[in-house]
């Protein structure tokens, strides 16, 4: 509700980061990936740092607020 109210294109659910052999890196529970924006949930914390490590924009679920502002700006 919250993309369609702010003009915000859907994510993926279940976003799987590949490496260039095509490999899971990990996982996150939403991914915009053309902005490199990511919200994870408890049980994929740890997957939370590779994103990072890969210059990616990484949010919680409660951080709606941030995460609305940071896809807008990309």
């Amino acid at each position: 509700i919250a993309c369609a109210e702010n003009s915000i294109e859907i994510p993926t659910v279940g976003y799987e980061l590949l490496d260039e052999f095509g490999n899971i890196l990990g996982m996150a529970e939403l991914a915009w990936e053309d902005k490199k924006t990511a919200v994870f949930t408890e049980d994929l914390i740890l997957d939370k740092s590779i994103f990072h490590e890969q210059s990616w924009k990484t949010f919680s679920p409660y951080d709606v607020e941030e995460l609305l502002s940071a896809l807008k700006e990309s």
